[in-house]
């Protein structure tokens, strides 16, 4: 790894740039699930795919292998770690399921607690990976209470199994689950596959059926353009055309749109895809320098993969604003609220951090600091909310930009063509 220097000159460009984004990891991911489990064969993998989908397919593939036994490492990948653990219950393989130690100290008990409910024999936890995953039974499709207050994956993984239950499945919870909009992308994708679901107060109930894929395509990745909207935002002058991007209702991420239209930037949809830029005249609020209007007050909590890219935007542009509804970013790839507390703060931004909340509280980018180096916390978020600095300050200094692999490996590529270039 490593800290390099990322460096930007401005390459004048009198058109917008076209940008291929990869497919919406989270949308791939939950669809190697359920084709794996439906017998079908799996999506081909794309150029530029994330290291966490290439990791689902590894797990997948020694899943399948014969012999004793196997070891099956999931890295980083929460997302993925969490969909396979339910998969590799109801497909019933003799096995152990470990990761990073980043990921050995994310939660994961909730979803151990439910699949043994079901049947299944996951032993020697503590409440988190490695998990022994033994030769169980068949499942038992029934009713199964799920805390879902960390994270909303617990849910989403059990809900990918459900279809395949005899008697599908029925969830209950008595707390809210967290980012309960990635569980709409879940029973979204269900939907469109042909899966029966009914939602009520406090549950959710899946029929048995077996998904048709024949007609489904996956979306493009609105989390990879987020970090365009940011660079735009933060002062970027030019404009991106992204092929194949549309509002499906799909993906949490989506929101970016509307939000970042308040911050003065619009997007224009066709039948080819979306281009995105500035706004001649952005609005008429004195609250900051650049004129905008927002709220003193934003609720992410449907959201809050968008946050750190977000956080910094608001920074960048003086907006002073409260970020709350963010507890699970304690318990993602890096702890975001206080990774964006510390790398702010030290470049001059005023930020308070809460235990589920961040304000922030003005200041200005210290162009003095160019001898500091952007933690990214081996978080892809990190990397890419970062990148602004370098077209603020010409230059800036980071630890494994390469971070980004993990969900857009084309990013510092497809910024190269706008000029910024990674040395060292």
């Amino acid at each position: 790894m490593g800290h390099k220097r990322i460096t930007y000159s401005p390459i004048p460009l009198s058109f917008p740039i076209d940008i291929t984004l990869p497919w919406s990891k989270s949308i791939v991911n939950r669809l190697l699930i359920l084709q794996w489990l439906s017998g079908e064969p799996l999506l081909p993998a794309q150029y530029g795919e994330g290291t966490d989908t290439t990791i689902l397919r590894k797990l997948i593939e020694q899943a399948d292998s014969s012999g004793a036994e196997v070891v099956l490492d999931a890295g980083l990948a929460g997302t993925t770690s969490r969909f396979i653990l339910a998969a590799l219950a109801i497909k019933q393989r003799a096995c152990v399921l470990t990761g990073s130690q980043r990921l050995l100290d994310r939660p994961i008990a909730p979803l151990i607690s439910a699949l043994n409910q079901l049947g299944a024999n996951l032993q020697g936890t503590n409440g988190a990976l490695p998990v022994v995953v033994g030769g169980s039974s068949p499942l038992r499709g029934r009713e199964v209470e799920v805390d879902s207050t960390l994270s909303s994956q617990f849910l989403s993984a059990l809900l990918l199994i459900a279809p395949f239950l005899e008697e599908g499945l029925t969830l209950r919870w008595s707390k809210q689950p967290a980012s309960y909009s990635y569980v709409k992308t879940t029973l979204l994708l269900l939907a469109s596959l042909g899966i029966q679901y009914e939602e009520g107060v406090g549950s959710i109930r899946i029929y048995n059926g077996r998904p048709d894929f024949s007609k489904f395509k996956p979306p493009v990745d609105w989390s990879s353009v987020t970090g365009w909207y940011h660079l735009l935002a933060c002062g970027y002058d030019g404009a991106f055309f992204f092929y194949g991007l549309s509002l499906t209702g799909l993906q949490a991420d989506e929101a970016v749109v509307d939000l970042y239209e308040r911050l003065g930037i619009e997007t224009l949809f066709s039948e080819e895809g979306a281009l995105v830029r500035r706004k001649q005249t952005i609005g008429v609020a004195e609250e900051n320098s650049y004129g905008v209007a927002f709220p003193e007050v934003l609720d992410c909590h449907s959201f809050p993969d968008l946050v750190p890219t977000l956080a910094v935007t608001l920074a960048v542009m003086g907006v002073r604003c409260r970020l709350i509804g963010l507890s699970t970013l304690r318990v993602k790839e890096s702890d975001r609220i206080a990774s964006l507390r510390r790398e702010l703060t030290k470049v001059g931004y005023r930020i308070e951090e809460g235990l589920d909340s961040l304000l922030l509280d003005g200041g200005a980018f210290d162009f003095g600091v160019e001898q500091e180096v952007f933690r990214t916390y081996e978080d892809h978020r990190m990397a890419i909310a970062w990148t602004v600095f370098a077209m603020l300050a010409g230059k800036i200094e980071m630890d494994d930009p390469e971070v980004v692999r993990k969900s857009y490996p084309m990013w510092w590529h497809d910024l190269s063509r706008i000029g910024f270039k990674v040395l060292g």
